[in-house]
């Protein structure tokens, strides 16, 4: 049966655009792709379609075509806090993290309790080996605690742990170190300045 036969290119749409639907939801995406392709062919304002486009693209790793689908998708409506959280996910997979991040605030400015656009843009804080913002984002996720999908909490706890825990051994590792052994000695009085100063000149020419 030729689908939309007879109907107005509104119907036609919505026909293609709910097809494809079910061709995504059975992890279906090279049908579901054909299928949003064909529903922009009768409405190209059709941004959610272009979205759902740059989704299936993304769940068979074709990042950098499906941020060419959400373009079009925010050349369209650029409110949409989604599309640019999607956008986002893609920069993400392609280890743009600075841009992912960039793409993850214009969701939040958006939608500013948008938790998976929180999570994924500490998770890029993360891979940038940026703590302090990874360690703010996460508090603000924390914030959103109703909201939160326990797997992003669990592996947010774990990540700061983890910081914790290397924070915790970068200090014990400063305290041992010669110098500083000198001067917590100097403090406590257990060495003169006069010996302090010689132990600093042998460990410098060191």
């Amino acid at each position: 049966m030729v689908l939309g036969l007879g109907k107005s290119q509104t119907e036609k749409n919505r026909e293609w655009s709910d097809k494809s639907d079910n061709y995504y939801d059975m992890g279906q995406f090279e049908k579901a792709i054909e299928g949003y392709s064909k529903a922009i062919s009768f409405d190209s304002k059709d941004y959610v379609s272009f979205d759902s486009k740059g989704l299936a693209l993304t769940q068979l790793e074709r990042y950098e075509e499906s941020i060419k689908q959400f373009d079009e998708a925010l050349g369209i409506d650029s409110t949409s806090h989604v599309v640019w959280y999607h956008k986002g996910r893609s920069f993400y997979f392609l280890k743009k993290y600075k841009i992912s991040i960039e793409c993850f605030n214009e969701a939040i400015k958006r939608e500013p309790k948008h938790s998976d656009s929180w999570y994924w843009k500490a998770m890029s804080f993360y891979e940038l080996e940026e703590n302090e913002e990874f360690m703010r984002c996460s508090k603000k996720l924390q914030d959103f605690d109703s909201d939160i999908d326990p797997n992003y909490e669990d592996k947010i706890q774990k990540i700061m742990g983890e910081i914790k825990s290397k924070s915790s051994q970068a200090k014990e590792s400063e305290k041992v170190k010669p110098l500083n052994v000198l001067k917590m000695r100097l403090a406590k009085g257990e060495i003169s300045l006069d010996e302090f100063n010689e132990l600093k000149d042998i460990l410098e020419y060191q």
